[in-house]
This record gives C-alpha cells, sequence and structure tokens, in this order.
C-alpha cells in the first residue's frame, strides 16, 4: 500500500517524468555512440584493405616505372662497357626481386616474375653481345699487327735483297698490296663501328648477306689469296692472315645472330613489361571501383542508420510526451484533492477547539502545583552545582601538578639516557686508546728487535761498530720502557673500561626506574585528567538541568494564565 501510495503522490510524477527525460536522453546518446561505432568499424574493416592496397599499387607502379626507365637507359649505354652492365644489372634486379617480395596480389606477382625472368635473360644475352664485340675488336687488333708484322717482313727481305744486289721488283708489289690490305681493313673497322648495334638487331637473312661489312671481308680475303711470294715466310703469314679474317667474318656473322637474339629478348621483355602494366591498370581499375561500390553502400548504410535512429527518438519523444500528458492530469487531480482536503482540515480544527478550552482549565490547575515542586529541586540543584564545581577545580589542580611531575620525570629520563650514551662513547674510546696502546707496543716490539738486530750486526763490525752498539742498546732500553709503559696504561685503561660499563649499567638500571616512574605518572596523570573530564561534564550537566528547571517553573508559572486565557481566544 505504501508503495502504491508513494506512486500516486506528485513528487512521484514529477520524478517519473524526469527519469523518461533521463531515458530518452542516455537513448540518443547510446544510437549516437552506436550510429558513430558502426561508421568507424565499417570504414577500418572495409576501407583500409582496399586503401592499403591501393597505396601499395601506386608505391610499386612508381619504383617499377623508374625500374623501367633505368632498364632502357641501360639498354642504350651497355653496348661496349661491361662494368656499367654488370653494377645496374644486378642493381635492377635487386629492385625487381624486392617489388615481387613487397607485392601481395598473386596475378601482380606472378607478372613481375615474369618480367623479372626476361630482363635476366636479356642482361645474359647483352653480356654475351659484349663478349662478341670483345673477341671482334681483339681480332680486329691481331689482324692489324699481323699487317704490321708483314710489312716489316717485306721490308726486312727488301733490303737484303737490295744488299745482295738482287731483283727486288716483286717484293716492291708485295709493298703495294699490303698498303691495299692496311687501306682495306681500317675501313673494315670504321664501317663496323658505324652500323653500330641497332643495324645487326634489325639485319635479316637476306639482307645478312648484303651486310657491307661482309661484302668487304669478302674483297679482303680474295686480295689476300693473291698474296704470293717466294719465301716461305712471307706465304706463311699470309696464310694466318687468310685465317683470322675468315675467323673475323665468323665472329661477324655470329653478332648478327646475337644480336638478332637481344632483339628478341628486348621485344619479350617489352611484351612483358606491358603485360605488367596493364594488368596493374587493371588493378587499379578494379580497386577504384570496388572502393567506390563500398562507398556507395556505406552511404546508404549510414542513411539507413540515421533514419532508423531518428524514427526511434521521434518514438521515444512520442511516448514521453503521451506519458508527461498523463502525469501532469494525474497531477491536477492530486492537487484538486488536496485541497478539498484542506477545506475538510479546517472545519474539524474548529470542532477540536472547543475540547482544547476545556483541557486548558485543568492544565492550569496542575501546572500551578508542578510550579511549587519546580522551585524546590531549583534549589536542591544549586547546591549539587556548587559542590561539583568544587570537585572539578580540585581535579584540575591535582592533574597541573601530576602533569609537572611527569615532566620532570621524562627530563631525569632524557638525562640518564645522555649520560648512558656519553659513557658509552667514553667506552668506545678507551676501545680505540687500547688499540692504539697495543700498536704501541706492537712498534716497541718492532723496534727492540731492530735494536737486537743492530747489535749483532755491530758485533760483526767489531770496533768500526762500537759507537753503533751502545746506541742500539740505547734503543733497546727505550723500547722496553716503551713497552713496560703502554702494558701499564692498558691495565689502568682496562680497569677504567670495567668500572665505566659498570657506571654503564647503574645508570640503564636508573633510566629504567625512571622509565617506570613516567609511566606510573602518566597513567595517573590520565586518571587525573579524566575525573577532572567527567567532574566538568557533571558541573555542565547540572548546570544544564538547574536552567531546564527555572525555564520549567517560568513556563509553569505562566501556564496558568495561558490555560485561563485560551477560551477567552477560542470565542473570538
Amino acid at each position: 500500500m505504501k508503495q502504491l501510495s508513494f506512486f500516486r503522490s506528485i513528487p512521484a510524477k514529477l520524478l517519473l517524468i524526469h527519469l523518461m527525460n533521463f531515458i530518452m536522453f542516455v537513448t540518443i546518446i547510446v544510437v549516437a555512440f552506436c550510429l558513430f561505432h558502426y561508421t568507424e568499424e565499417t570504414l577500418t574493416t572495409v576501407f583500409s584493405d582496399k586503401i592499403d592496397r591501393v597505396a601499395e599499387n601506386a608505391q610499386i607502379g612508381r619504383e617499377l616505372t623508374r625500374v623501367i626507365a633505368d632498364t632502357n637507359l641501360l639498354m642504350s649505354r651497355f653496348y661496349g662497357r661491361e662494368d656499367i652492365l654488370k653494377t645496374e644489372g644486378k642493381r635492377l634486379l635487386s629492385e625487381t626481386n624486392a617489388l615481387i617480395t613487397k607485392t601481395k596480389d598473386r596475378a601482380l606477382k606472378q607478372a613481375l616474375n615474369a618480367y623479372y625472368d626476361k630482363i635476366q635473360k636479356l642482361f645474359n644475352q647483352c653480356r654475351i653481345v659484349n663478349r662478341i664485340m670483345g673477341d671482334i675488336e681483339a681480332r680486329d687488333r691481331k689482324i692489324s699487327n699481323m699487317l704490321t708484322g708483314l710489312e716489316e717482313t717485306i721490308s726486312e727481305k727488301i733490303r737484303n735483297k737490295i744488299i745482295e744486289g738482287k731483283d727486288v721488283s716483286v717484293m716492291e708489289q708485295l709493298t703495294f698490296m699490303t698498303a691495299d690490305y692496311r687501306a682495306t681493313f681500317p675501313k673494315i673497322t670504321i664501317l663496323f663501328t658505324k652500323l653500330g648495334r641497332k643495324h645487326f638487331e634489325s639485319s635479316s637473312e637476306e639482307e645478312e648477306k648484303d651486310c657491307p661489312l661482309l661484302i668487304l671481308l669478302d674483297e679482303l680475303r680474295l686480295k689476300l689469296r693473291t698474296l704470293t711470294a717466294p719465301a716461305p715466310d712471307i706465304i706463311e703469314h699470309g696464310k694466318n692472315l687468310r685465317t683470322e679474317v675468315d675467323r673475323y667474318r665468323a665472329e661477324i656473322v655470329r653478332f648478327h645472330e646475337i644480336a638478332a637474339k637481344l632483339k628478341t629478348r628486348l621485344d619479350e621483355t617489352d611484351a612483358a613489361k606491358d603485360t605488367l602494366l596493364q594488368l596493374m591498370e587493371r588493378t587499379d581499375k578494379g580497386l577504384f571501383q570496388t572502393v567506390r561500390e563500398v562507398k556507395e553502400g556505406l552511404i546508404r548504410q549510414i542513411f539507413s542508420g540515421l533514419m532508423a535512429a531518428t524514427l526511434l527518438m521521434l518514438l521515444m519523444a512520442l511516448m514521453v510526451g503521451v506519458l508527461a500528458y498523463f502525469l501532469n492530469r494525474s497531477i491536477t487531480r492530486s492537487i484538486s484533492n488536496i485541497i478539498t482536503g484542506l477545506q475538510q482540515s479546517s472545519v474539524n480544527t474548529l470542532n477540536a477547539s472547543g475540547h482544547v478550552s476545556l483541557a486548558s482549565h485543568k492544565l492550569s490547575e496542575g501546572t500551578s502545583q508542578q510550579a511549587a515542586f519546580l522551585e524546590e529541586t531549583a534549589a536542591a540543584l544549586e547546591e549539587i552545582d556548587a559542590k561539583v564545581s568544587q570537585n572539578a577545580a580540585s581535579a584540575s589542580r591535582s592533574y597541573d601538578h601530576v602533569e609537572s611531575a611527569t615532566d620532570n620525570i621524562r627530563q631525569a629520563s632524557h638525562t640518564i639516557e645522555d649520560l648512558g650514551r656519553s659513557m658509552q662513547e667514553i667506552s668506545e674510546a678507551s676501545q680505540e686508546a687500547r688499540k692504539i696502546i697495543s700498536m704501541i707496543d706492537g712498534i716497541a716490539f718492532q723496534t727492540n728487535i731492530l735494536a737486537l738486530n743492530a747489535a749483532v750486526e755491530s758485533a760483526r763490525a767489531g770496533r768500526a761498530g762500537a759507537g753503533f752498539s751502545v746506541v742500539a742498546q740505547e734503543i733497546r732500553n727505550l723500547a722496553m720502557r716503551t713497552a713496560a709503559a703502554s702494558k701499564n696504561t692498558a691495565e689502568i685503561i682496562a680497569t677504567a673500561l670495567g668500572k665505566i660499563q659498570h657506571g654503564a649499567k647503574q645508570v640503564s638500571q636508573v633510566g629504567q626506574t625512571f622509565g617506570n616512574m613516567e609511566t606510573d605518572a602518566r597513567y595517573v596523570r590520565t586518571r587525573l585528567k579524566s575525573v577532572a573530564g567527567e567532574s566538568d561534564e557533571q558541573a555542565r550537566g547540572i548546570s544544564q538541568i538547574n536552567m531546564a528547571v527555572s525555564e520549567l517553573g517560568g513556563w509553569s508559572r505562566q501556564m496558568p494564565q495561558t490555560a485561563r486565557n485560551c477560551p477567552s481566544r477560542q470565542k473570538s
């Protein structure tokens, strides 16, 4: 019943209204927090992976573009420069391998592996091209040296024949032929350098047959076949030259083949590069499309969440409004009931006032008698109050005397403690003195031994050590007197130390006695303080009782007059 009446009261209804407002406010906060949490979770779980992949592809794309540009630059610079090919090729392969390790996309990893294989084969083919080119240059230098050697041999033959007076016309023809060879071969070298790698890469089999370089080599071979002479060493030079030219031509043909393979490797590398770039472009487009779809889905989900939260808050506001309306009506009804009850209570009060006037006459008679008794009680309490106040003053004076005695005992106890510490310090100093005397005794003993050693040495020295023997004897006597004096001093200090320790024990016992006296005095002081406090409390209590009795007396004296005035006021 009490719980039902509580919920029907006005404060309970107001509390219920405030509670509903609080619940609505908390609900709005919870809905907003859940919505923000959902949005944050969606952004972190959905967008994080996609954005990471976009960033990864962008970084890989930048690094791959740099690798491709460096590869193209190396292809334009490697020809005849093995050192650059070795260092830059190793770096580019390492960077490509790092890209393969870094990427997480399986298709992109496969494309990078294919590109890695292609550029590795391309660099190997470039090394072969440089090696063949080096062989050709070495062969070129060898043929030039052989032509120089042939000229020197012919010149030597001519000089010998001139010295011998023989015909040198044949040898002079050989000189012109050798000069023609030397004029033809530099043309071959210059033409090889002028044609360059691009010519050998783009030449087909038909163009290879019509290659001007091979035509010049064939002409040189035909010219070398006409190199005949009666001298066998010149014939041998001619054979060796034809052999080297044939080898030179074979290496040029091989260079055609190697350059064609290099062109094939370049085309394969370009194809792998195009495939890789197209794959990265498709991947980026797919990622951007996915991010766009996820963004649109997230916007739809956030809009749906906002609509649901708005509907929920509107529903809560409607419920609170309806409940507030009914509670307002209930509060109005309760206030009307209270006003009706107050009117009824005023009528009942008028009826009860008649009964009060009858009771007031009886109260007037009883209070007159109580006033006389209260006056007698007040006189007795005043006497008790005087006695208790006197006892409290005596207890307070006794407490002051005991507190003074306690302070004196405490000071004496502190003095005894200081005396004990001083005796302990004297004992410690005596111990240090004993150590010093012991050290002096040891020094005297060592001095005595040294004096004995000196006496022995002076005895060995004979007359030369006689004076030193007297000094050693005096030192020994002095050491013995020092030892005796230190021994006596040690005994005196030991005796004094024993007396100091005995005195320290007695001082400690006196300190304990003073401590016990201080404890007893503290206990007596505490008890006296308690007695004084209780006496003061009793005095204050009796004084308050006396004041209350006096007030009751005054009230009792006023009560009859008030009781007599009540009927007249009631009538009015």
